[in-house]
């Protein structure tokens, strides 16, 4: 119990979705404390709620901020309302502090092209970190960075930083968010992946389909 979920929302993506993404958090973590930073109100762990301030890369960053100020773990989970994350994710432990873990196996599929899951490098926000740590790499990130490729180096510079197995993660993409992709490889599609299935399936069960 090292460790506590910040999940964070603008709740602006389709409620079915965001609802199920919830459910496989609650399911898969083993009771861990979350912490939920929205700008609706929704019954999941402690819900801190901002109001509708709108979609920014800047609202994202003051989000996680107040999610971590609340957390009293000495890790965090860093989740977002379009991830799907395993068991493994949750059962993860970083090796030291200052260390922020990205999951090594990353994929993307859309709403639009359910059949398929891109391979992906999932190296923005979401992964296991120590909670100090996270706070000090939010303070930087708050003084103005909003470029992904920006915020990777940030994170890169406060420390150390790296891939670990953590278990599948797929980050779903629909039309309603305010990033609709992220770089992918598109060369190498797979229809199947280990604990989430075929796309198309898994579409059918927490998606829109």
């Amino acid at each position: 119990m090292n460790v506590t979920i910040v999940y964070y929302t603008s709740n602006a993506d389709h409620p079915h979705l965001e609802d199920s993404v919830r459910d496989l958090i609650k399911r898969n973590s083993g009771g861990l404390p979350i912490v939920s930073v929205s700008q609706r109100p929704i019954d999941f762990g402690h819900n801190i709620v901002v109001g509708d301030i709108g979609r920014s890369t800047e609202n994202v960053f003051m989000q996680l901020e107040l999610g971590a100020k609340h957390a009293k773990t000495k890790y965090v989970a860093v989740c977002e309302a379009d991830f799907l994350l395993s068991e493994k994710f949750f059962a993860f432990r970083p090796p030291h502090e200052k260390v922020y873990c990205w999951p090594k196996d990353g994929y993307i599929t859309w709403t639009k092209q359910p059949h398929k899951y891109y391979p992906m490098a999932l190296d923005d926000l979401v992964g296991i970190v120590g909670r100090e740590h996270l706070l000090s790499i939010l303070k930087v990130l708050r003084k103005g960075v909003r470029e992904k490729r920006r915020i990777r180096s940030a994170i890169r510079r406060a420390g150390e930083s790296g891939f670990f197995d953590m278990g599948p993660v797929v980050t779903l993409k629909t039309r309603r968010q305010m990033h609709r992709t992220h770089p992918f490889d598109r060369k190498h599609p797979v229809f199947e992946i280990p604990v989430w299935g075929p796309a198309q399936e898994m579409w059918r069960q927490v998606g829109n389909k």
